[in-house]
């Protein structure tokens, strides 16, 4: 075969064909090649317009109406879309093209712009996005339907489909496993506005978009505000207790829906430093001044401490304020204060397995447990992290004791913790140990 630009619209072809049946398929594939060039909008050039010329020989010459027979043929190619996986409904028009195997095609040098494996976009064509050569795919631009129903129609081509869009999953919402291990969903939380939970700890980033911003506070540390948390441990406790839920963001809380009251009482600086008991007393009486109904206090250590205890036995008994601590992160049996003064509900940890983490105290004084491992909840900036702890344990807890006290507002601190020890699920050896207290917390059983 010969060819030659005549000039920039006709190209002149020139076969020598041996027989009609030459003929014929010499026809067949100027035929296929001039439907290609039909299309020439795809490939940046204008119209090409064929002239057939057989040179004489045996049986003569011979001249072909190739228009005609092109029209004959795209007409026949537009009635076949079945290769089609998607349609041009893609906004971005990003399509894959998945070529088949060279074995697979039964036209592989049925174009003039075809490769070994037949047709494919040039690696200069501005159309080709990226080429994924393992899986025999290009990835390019089409923009029109006819465009779309070219591709379908090649021989080499097994399918066409649009390319979808991956987006990360970070905007999303999830629960975190502990919600679901104290049963948290179960119980409805349409009136834990009546309920406010006090947290002493580090701060509170007010500003995060997965925390209620309607919340009151004091700071006991001098130069820095409550509604900041710079060592995060507050933030993350909060979320536990009081994550939004429904709004497609970060977690969920034990109680979702916004409307829990919280307190905040910064007793740690920003470097999360230690605190004094003395300090520690005063932050609960500041919660029992601002009406809290529960005190969530994820700290602890030192001794026994009388005016500790005459404190809480009073807030507790007295003022009808119900308290609850981490029972200690040490992995031994000795005991942590407050959480093992009698008026406060000790709190040790679990993993997903209800196996005791290994670093939760244990002792006579544990009352209950509750997930305390890879813990999901929010940080300052509006983040989200996995922390282990029994604080992590304390403000299902305390969040646990809000959702059910607000089903039953007339009850009193103590018949609110008889529920929650009585209707938890017992672990380890039967009723109360010294390992699980009393067993998992579980608001659906209280």
């Amino acid at each position: 075969m010969k060819a030659k630009l005549l000039s920039s619209h006709i190209i002149s072809l020139t076969f020598q064909s041996k027989s009609s049946k030459s003929a014929a398929n010499t026809i067949q594939y100027v035929l296929h090649t001039s439907l290609l060039t039909l299309k020439m909008k795809f490939i940046n050039a204008p119209l090409l317009l064929f002239a057939i010329i057989l040179k004489p020989n045996n049986y003569g010459g011979v001249v072909v109406n190739a228009q005609k027979m092109i029209r004959e043929k795209i007409s026949n190619h537009n009635q076949n879309d079945n290769r089609r996986t998607t349609t041009t409904t893609n906004h971005d028009n990003r399509f894959f093209v998945k070529f088949k195997k060279p074995d697979e095609s039964n036209n592989s040098t049925s174009t003039l712009m075809a490769s070994p494996t037949g047709y494919r976009l040039q690696k200069d064509d501005p159309r080709l996005i990226m080429e994924l050569p393992d899986d025999d795919i290009e990835v390019m631009t089409i923009e029109t339907e006819d465009e779309l129903r070219f591709w379908e129609n090649l021989d080499n081509v097994e399918y066409v489909e649009a390319d979808s869009k991956i987006y990360l999953q970070q905007g999303g919402e999830s629960t975190p496993w502990g919600i679901n291990k104290v049963k948290a969903l179960g119980v409805s939380d349409a009136n834990v506005y009546n309920q406010k939970v006090c947290i002493i700890d580090t701060g509170y980033d007010v500003n995060h978009p997965d925390l209620p911003s309607s919340v009151t506070g004091t700071s006991q540390i001098s130069g820095e505000s409550w509604k900041e948390d710079g060592y995060g441990h507050g933030t993350h406790v909060a979320g536990t207790i009081a994550a939004i839920g429904g709004n497609n963001k970060g977690v969920v809380g034990v109680n979702r829906n916004g409307q829990l009251k919280l307190h905040i009482v910064k007793v740690f600086n920003n470097n999360g430093d230690w605190t004094y008991t003395s300090d520690l007393i005063k932050a609960v009486e500041s919660c029992v001044t601002a009406g809290s109904t529960v005190v969530n206090m994820s700290l602890g250590g030192g001794g026994f401490v009388r005016a500790e205890k005459e404190a809480y036995d009073r807030v507790y008994n007295q003022k009808g304020v119900l308290l609850v601590a981490s029972s200690g992160n040490n992995g031994s049996s000795a005991r942590s204060f407050p959480a093992s003064y009698p008026a406060v509900i000790s709190v040790g940890a679990i993993d997903q397995n209800n196996q005791k983490a290994d670093f939760s105290q244990y002792n006579d004084q544990v009352d209950l447990c509750a997930p305390g491992v890879g813990v999901k909840s929010t940080v300052p900036g509006g983040g989200y992290r996995k922390y282990d702890g029994t604080s992590m344990s304390a403000p299902h807890v305390a969040g646990v004791a809000a959702l059910v006290w607000s089903n039953f507002p007339d009850k009193s601190a103590q018949e609110i913790r008889d529920a929650l020890e009585s209707s938890a699920q017992d672990l380890g050896s039967p009723g109360r140990d010294d390992r699980y207290g009393h067993g998992l917390v579980r608001a659906d059983l209280a």
